[in-house]
C-alpha cells in the first residue's frame, strides 16, 4: 500500500508520504495525541553510526549467493532480451541508458539491502564477522527499488520531454527560422485553445519563460520591447489580418466569473477571441498558412 501511494506518475508522485521507523517491542503511548518520532530519530542515528563504524572501516568482497546469483542472471537476461526485442525501442535515449545500467543498479541496491537487513535483525556484526553473501529474498528486494527507481527516473524523462516540447516553437513551412515578430504570433494562435478568451497579461504570464527572444525581456531580436508591448502588437497584427477580434465592452462585461479569473482579467484590458474558421476570409486564410497555423486551432 505504501508503495503504491508512492508510484510516481507522469506528473509527480501522488502524495508525500512519511514513513516512522521503530523497534520492534515500541508500543505508542495510548495517551499521546501525536506519536513521539523520537524512537525513529535514535534507531536511523543508530543505524548511520553502525555504518559508519563497522561498515565502513572494513573492505569486504561482496557476492551473490548461488540462489541470488541464478535471480541475478535471469534478470539479465530478460532485460537484455527487452532491449533487443521491439518492445525496446519505446524507450528513449536516456531511459535506455538508465536500463543498461541495470546490473550496477542491482548490486548497488542489494548491498544496500543486506546490510539494513543486518542491522534491523538484530545481527549488528561487527566488521570482522559482517557477511560477504547476499541471500534470494534480498536480491528481490534490491529488484523491487531498482524498479520502482525506473519508474522515477521515466517519469522524470517523460515530463521534461513534454516540456520541453512544449518549449520548441513550431518553424516555418519549409524549415526556416521565423522571424521575431512572428514566432509570438504563431504562439498565441497555437499554444491557446480555439475557444479561449485571451488579454495582454494571461499571454504574458503564459509566455515569459519561453526560450526565445520573442519572449525575453526587453530583447535586442524584438526591437527592445517589452513583452507587454510585442504582445499588443501581436494583436493588432492579428486582429488587422482577421484572426482574432477584440471583445466589445458590453461582450466583456458578460463574462462569468470563471471566464475571468481564467484569463487573469481586469478591466482596463482588452479581451481578444479567435474568429471562427468559417468566416475566415482569403486574406485571413492566407495569412494562417503563412504561419503555419492549423485551421483546428481555431473554433470552427
Amino acid at each position: 500500500a505504501f508503495e503504491d501511494v508512492m508510484r510516481p506518475t507522469v506528473q509527480a508522485l501522488q502524495k508525500r508520504a512519511e514513513i516512522g521507523v521503530v523497534p520492534p517491542n515500541w508500543q505508542p503511548d495510548e495517551h499521546a495525541t501525536l506519536r513521539s518520532d523520537a524512537q525513529s530519530q535514535r534507531l536511523m542515528k543508530e543505524l548511520h553510526a553502525w555504518l559508519v563504524r563497522e561498515v565502513r572501516t572494513r573492505k569486504t568482497k561482496i557476492y551473490l549467493d548461488e540462489y541470488g546469483l541464478t535471480v541475478y542472471d535471469a534478470i539479465a537476461h530478460a532485460i537484455q532480451e527487452f532491449i533487443r526485442a521491439e518492445e525496446g525501442g519505446q524507450l528513449t535515449p536516456a531511459m535506455l541508458v538508465k536500463v543498461q545500467f541495470f546490473r550496477s543498479d542491482l548490486l548497488r541496491q542489494a548491498f544496500i539491502v543486506m546490510r539494513l537487513v543486518q542491522f534491523y535483525s538484530g545481527e549488528r556484526p561487527v566488521a570482522g564477522n559482517l557477511r560477504s553473501a547476499i541471500s534470494l529474498e534480498e536480491t528481490l528486494l534490491a529488484l523491487r527499488r531498482v524498479a520502482r527507481q525506473w519508474h522515477q527516473h521515466f517519469a522524470l524523462y517523460r515530463r521534461l520531454e513534454g516540456v520541453q516540447n512544449a518549449l520548441v516553437l513550431p518553424r516555418a513551412p519549409g524549415g526556416d527560422a521565423r522571424p521575431v515578430a512572428q514566432v509570438l504570433e504563431v504562439a498565441m494562435l497555437t499554444y491557446v485553445e480555439a475557444d479561449a478568451h485571451m488579454t495582454v497579461m494571461m499571454l504574458r504570464r503564459k509566455f515569459r519563460n519561453r526560450r526565445h527572444a520573442a519572449f525575453n525581456a526587453n530583447s535586442h531580436a524584438a526591437g527592445g520591447h517589452t513583452l507587454s508591448e510585442r504582445i499588443v502588437m501581436a494583436f493588432n497584427h492579428l486582429v488587422e489580418a482577421g484572426l482574432l477580434r477584440a471583445l466589445t465592452p458590453q461582450e466583456a462585461d458578460e463574462l462569468d466569473d470563471d471566464s475571468m479569473q481564467n484569463i487573469q482579467f481586469s478591466r482596463d484590458q482588452t479581451v481578444y477571441v479567435k474568429t471562427p474558421a468559417s468566416g475566415h476570409s482569403d486574406d485571413a486564410t492566407a495569412r494562417r498558412l503563412r504561419l503555419g497555423v492549423s485551421v483546428e486551432a481555431f473554433p470552427p
